[in-house]
């Protein structure tokens, strides 16, 4: 007996139909598209009890939806004590994107303005982050370098080598290339591929999250040897090449609670290059523009200018630099121009936001009311960390 294979995407929009049909925001790649599609697809059929696909015709396939809006609701809230921030943002935006590519503009907006009930402090992270080594001296370099070349891994060096000299993400590595030589100098021009790139960005620069960077560095023939064979690298050969990093730091530092990766040395060229140039008026410009980030305030993720040593670094391009959008002052409060001193802002950043991220509790409410705010101001406060004020607001907003 044959069976009809059912066809998934059948009440749903074709992605050129989307793009067309929807604003610049909800313009995302193909392949994100379909992966979108596919997740909501999975937890929807979890959340709703019944299988999508298993409906013929479109509005009874919306109706589905519609009907079974709290219950979509009520699975997005239970979710947010098991996943991380950014999984979580991603399952919200998965619903979203299956009702508005259903035609179901409205419900898409009102799934995306749920909020995450579950403070920061409570939510699941990923633990490889907090075990990544932020600061790399020269020793454990020298030491990890040379295991990988007595194990004959020269994608592994090469990725190395790549992050100490430059900084790169791992998956820039095959997008660097040697532009031309300044002989008088001895230097020259590297450019590298930005990867934090998205749909929206290459159609509109202003909205892209990451940039292409070219940097000025002194002329070296193993660098540039490097580079040509980083070009020769498939995104498996670097990911396997990861593995067997993480495998080889466990083995040469089997105490260390924080573990050597690629990124180590990136955090350690974010840390170097805040010690050498963050003191001048256009010392973070000149950070975020090596870094890679558009903006300046992405660059608070990497290196800390405690840890950092002076030593000579890659300098960005004027082209680079003018690419890199200074937003601290937006950041923090401040108009643009005004002076402050970041010090002082982020270590009371860090009393507010710790502030924030707590579930408060009865006594901290009373002195909130008593000292700070006015009862009213302490009630929403109450409400943002209660699960089932995001029920009341959604009720209420219908």
């Amino acid at each position: 007996m044959s069976t009809v294979s059912k066809d998934p995407y059948k009440n749903l929009q074709d992605y050129e139909v989307f793009t067309s049909k929807n604003p610049r925001a909800w313009t995302v790649h193909e392949a994100t598209y379909f992966k979108y599609i596919q997740e909501a697809r999975a937890n929807l059929n979890r959340a709703l009890g019944n299988q999508l696909e298993d409906i013929e015709t479109k509005k009874e396939h919306n109706a589905a939806i519609k009907s079974g809006i709290d219950r979509i609701q009520e699975y997005l809230l239970k979710s947010a004590s098991m996943k991380t921030s950014d999984s979580w943002r991603k399952l919200r935006r998965s619903f979203a994107f299956y009702a508005r590519s259903s035609g179901l503009k409205q419900l898409a907006e009102d799934i995306n303005s749920i909020e995450n009930p579950c403070p920061i402090m409570s939510r699941t992270r990923k633990p490889k982050k907090k075990n990544r080594l932020i600061t790399v001296t020269q020793e454990k370099y020298d030491d990890i370098l040379r295991n990988r070349q007595d194990a004959d891994d020269d994608v592994s060096v090469i990725m190395i080598k790549l992050g100490r000299e430059l900084g790169i993400r791992p998956c820039e590595a095959t997008g660097i290339e040697v532009l031309d030589f300044d002989v008088n100098k001895m230097t020259m021009s590297v450019f590298i591929e930005g990867a934090k790139k998205t749909l929206k960005g290459q159609k509109d620069k202003s909205l892209q999250r990451g940039i292409d960077r070219i940097l000025r560095v002194p002329i070296s023939k193993d660098l540039i040897e490097t580079i040509k064979h980083a070009q020769t690298l498939e995104p498996k050969d670097i990911k396997a090449c990861q593995e067997r990093i993480r495998r080889a730091s466990k083995k040469l530092w089997p105490d260390d609670q924080r573990r050597f990766c690629l990124y180590s040395l990136r955090y350690t060229f974010g840390s170097n290059l805040k010690k050498q140039h963050l003191k001048r008026r256009d010392g973070a410009l000149i950070v975020a523009a090596a870094m890679g980030h558009k903006c300046t305030s992405g660059m608070s993720e990497y290196g800390n200018i405690q840890s950092g040593v002076r030593t000579q670094l890659p300098e960005p391009d004027a082209e680079t630099i003018k690419q890199v959008v200074d937003d601290r002052a937006d950041k923090y409060g401040y108009e643009k121009g005004q002076k402050f001193n970041p010090r002082v802002v982020l270590k009371q950043e860090a009393v507010d936001k710790r502030d924030k991220q707590r579930q408060p509790s009865r006594k901290d409410i009373a002195a909130r009311q008593s000292l700070h705010y006015a009862t009213e101001q302490a009630r929403q406060i109450t409400q943002r960390t209660d699960p089932r004020a995001q029920f009341e607001k959604l009720r209420n907003k219908k």
